[in-house]
């Protein structure tokens, strides 16, 4: 016991320097202590810390073969979550016995990225229940709701949120998807401007703002959002159709062979994106023959 309080000291020291003599230290200790929770803990939490998920799920199994643990369980089934793996992770975090706030969290978004919503929706509620200081869990139960295309619902979630919590972001966009989805796009239009005031990095965001400004004839600001969507993520398809539907319906046709380049180089060819490329090309072609 001695030993293994020794490696832990030794190690937690070594993080502050140098994570990698300090996971040398517990990847020894792994191995003389195969069974020790405590440092199959600490070395799985590195691995995460390095985003080396598979690595981290390794050490906790290895671990789990001599007895049952519910963090190791939760920390395996978060590993999955980041990979993508969402029944393996659901399956993981299902073994942990004594439920906590942030096992819940993770055990509903999993359970939503395998569309079993009502189960996500039951579990976030739980969460709520604990009375977290936080809005990450309304927020993921009002876009829970917009997913099932309760929109009101997630609107009142959301206002919810803002009442107890104040704005952010995440707040804005939420609300302003469930206000499109209902075409009020005056009330759209307003949450994605506030959103404005706060950083996003979210493609969708910028794409679906840029929908919106269109519908209430903000041509220019739809057509700047619409770049940054691609510019966020060049391989985000529908960006690159809206804008080129928004540059042909506002006889943008420079401006529309240029993205037409830009596409061609930037994306894998597909049936929509070939139908649009022939709409561009046929329309510069009769802007040549009527010259």
């Amino acid at each position: 016991m001695e030993e293994i309080k020794k490696i832990l000291i030794q190690a937690r020291f070594e993080m502050k320097r140098n994570w990698l003599k300090a996971m040398q230290l517990l990847e020894d200790g792994q191995e003389s202590y195969p069974d020790c929770e405590d440092i199959a803990l600490e070395l799985a939490q590195l691995h995460i810390l390095q985003k080396r998920f598979a690595d981290a799920i390794k050490v906790c199994q290895k671990t789990l073969l001599f007895k049952h643990n519910d963090q190791l369980c939760y920390l395996i089934g978060c590993c999955f979550l980041n990979l993508g793996e969402y029944e393996i992770a659901v399956d993981y975090l299902e073994r942990v016995r004594d439920e906590f706030p942030e096992h819940l969290y993770n055990k509903a978004v999993a359970l939503a990225r395998c569309n079993r919503f009502d189960e996500a929706i039951m579990l976030t509620e739980k969460v709520m229940s604990y009375r977290v200081k936080s809005p990450v869990p309304h927020l993921l139960l009002a876009e829970l709701f917009f997913i099932k295309k309760e929109y009101a619902k997630s609107v009142e979630i959301c206002d919810q949120v803002e009442r107890i919590y104040g704005a952010s972001g995440e707040l804005y966009f939420m609300r302003g998807m469930s206000w499109r989805a209902q075409n009020n796009i005056i009330r759209a239009y307003w949450d994605f401007h506030e959103a404005e005031k706060f950083k996003i990095f979210n493609p969708e965001y910028y794409r679906n703002y840029g929908l919106v400004a269109e519908g209430i004839g903000k041509t220019e600001k739809a057509i700047g959002l619409l770049k940054e969507a691609i510019r966020l993520a060049p391989g985000n398809v529908g960006a690159y159709m809206e804008l080129f539907r928004l540059y042909l319906a506002n006889n943008l046709l420079l401006e529309a062979s240029t993205l037409l380049k830009q596409a061609r180089s930037t994306l894998p060819e597909s049936f929509p994106l070939t139908v649009m490329y022939n709409r561009v090309i046929d329309r510069l072609q009769d802007a040549d023959h009527y010259e």
